[in-house]
């Protein structure tokens, strides 16, 4: 009884492991084209529903960019002290980025991801942040492959970072 009793803890314990991961090329915010990953993961929990998150997008030698997830949907939020932008998002930062066809990462399906980028990088002579952020635009879209993984005791997916030297090479 006692092993049925484990066997069932351990079973129910167990999780679905997603990795949803798109990989892009795109033009810098100085024309350059470079990669772009987008991607997030999610879990799901027998017993215990799902989470997802957050979205990701991966930079070329430049660090990641999280979106942030609300009740109005999926946003980018950057410090006003290294983009430019015009909609303000707190004291501190701008809304630079929405996803257009997602309001949950939780309830994705299928198909590509379309998102907006709207602010620009700062760049003179005190500017921390590297120029090789995405450029501007309303319509960036994603396809997305989805990678699939079982365990008992978490261990989720994880995404790869995009190679900043092998990228450069190749350009």
């Amino acid at each position: 009884m006692r092993i049925i009793l484990t066997l069932l803890v351990l079973l129910l314990s167990g999780c679905t492991h997603y990795l949803y991961q798109g990989d892009f090329s795109a033009n810098d915010a100085f024309g350059k084209e470079r990669q772009y990953r987008l991607y997030w993961t999610k879990t799901d929990k027998f017993l215990f529903g799902s989470s997802a998150g957050p979205l990701v997008l991966d930079i070329t030698c430049d660090a990641p960019k999280t979106f942030e997830e609300n009740e109005q949907g999926i946003f980018l939020r950057l410090p006003k002290d290294e983009f430019e932008g015009s909609e303000v998002a707190d004291p501190t930062a701008y809304y630079c980025g929405e996803v257009k066809n997602l309001q949950k990462l939780d309830s994705y399906s299928s198909g590509p991801i379309q998102f907006s980028i709207s602010c620009k990088p700062i760049v003179d002579e005190w500017a921390r942040i590297k120029p090789v952020f995405i450029a501007q635009s309303d319509d960036y879209q994603v396809d997305i492959k989805v990678v699939k993984d079982w365990s008992l005791f978490g261990g989720a997916l994880e995404s790869k970072r995009l190679d900043c030297l092998a990228n450069e090479a190749g350009q």
